[in-house]
């Protein structure tokens, strides 16, 4: 047998023989959280029991964490006089798993406010963030079952060692409390509360130091992309069942340096269009949503307690003039 063939194929044998060895330690594993699953956990629950709590005839707000630091829920309930959840959650979840997670807490009359990362909406499937992995294996291994065979692949191999490794210190450490994970303070209403300028740490200002311009309005976004095509079939549900959806746009933490770029105006343009033609319609202007640095709490889509204030009278507004209240 030829040395490089027989070279070849035992690695390909013992790539196999290893990929099966991993599936089959990562089953064994399901359902036992790393950190990171742990504290993301805790913002699903949060929202989750809100949820099944609600009424009919309530406003959601859906997305990433962007809402969670983006909205007051409260307050627009007072003002609205309507019941209102803030239901973001974490930008790394793909909107598949979103709307797997909630959609079924949604009922005729509910009117429900997307205001989605704009990486949400390029999400292509190719491989799924590490967030979302750490939440599927140690919660929701259910999930993978609507997943096709490649898929799954994609998860096992996206899995780290370092968060198998916490995984195991986790399960097996009887001294360790998951209690003791920092968590978020969230109400009765889903908003986060610790998010006040004062309790602004150096480890959150060196975040925000590290922001970037955001790729998706540098680099421009079309509609043939996945996050576009599941929203067409969440309208289509929605639709079905009398859930009003309306789309919105993400913070933003705006630099002069994007005004280089094209698609900076373009692909927000494309967003908004895509709502009006397909949902119930589109609220706030692109502007809006634009705030400088002093305003966010520790990332890009977190604003602080003074930016979730304007954020939130803006929506109030532009809700009353949508909804003729």
């Amino acid at each position: 047998m030829n040395t490089k063939f027989q070279t070849f194929l035992y690695f390909i044998v013992g790539s196999a023989l290893g990929f099966l060895i991993w599936s089959y330690t990562l089953f064994s594993t399901e359902k036992n959280p790393c950190s990171e699953a742990v504290f993301n956990q805790h913002i699903i629950e949060s929202k989750i029991s809100i949820l099944k709590q609600a009424k009919k005839n309530k406003i959601v707000v859906l997305s990433g964490s962007n809402a969670l630091f983006g909205f007051n829920a409260r307050t627009i309930e007072k003002e609205l006089k309507i019941q209102t959840i803030n239901c973001g959650i974490h930008a790394g979840f793909n909107l598949d798993f979103l709307l797997w997670l909630t959609n079924n807490y949604f009922t005729e009359g509910d009117i429900v406010i997307m205001p989605l990362e704009y990486n949400i909406y390029k999400q292509n499937g190719s491989k799924p963030s590490r967030s979302m992995v750490n939440i599927v294996h140690g919660y929701y291994p259910k999930y993978k079952e609507k997943l096709s065979f490649i898929e799954r692949m994609k998860f096992n191999l996206t899995y780290s060692y370092k968060d198998f490794a916490d995984l195991l210190y986790i399960k097996y450490n009887p001294a360790f409390d998951q209690k003791f994970i920092q968590k978020w303070f969230i109400n009765n209403h889903g908003d986060i509360v610790n998010n006040h300028k004062s309790q602004q740490s150096d480890q959150h200002k060196l975040m925000l130091s590290k922001v970037n311009l955001n790729k998706v309005l540098t680099n421009g976004l079309d509609k043939s992309c996945q996050g576009f095509t599941r929203l067409k079939k969440f309208f289509h549900q929605a639709n079905s069942k009398g859930v009003k959806v309306v789309g919105a746009y993400p913070n933003l933490c705006y630099w002069v340096d994007y005004e280089n770029y094209p698609s900076f105006h373009e692909t927000p343009k494309k967003i908004k269009s895509f709502f009006e033609e397909h949902a119930f319609g589109f609220v706030g202007k692109f502007k809006d949503s634009h705030f400088t640095n002093d305003y966010f709490f520790d990332t890009e889509n977190h604003l602080n307690h003074e930016g979730v204030k304007i954020r939130t009278d803006n929506l109030i507004i532009n809700l009353k003039t949508l909804l003729v209240l």
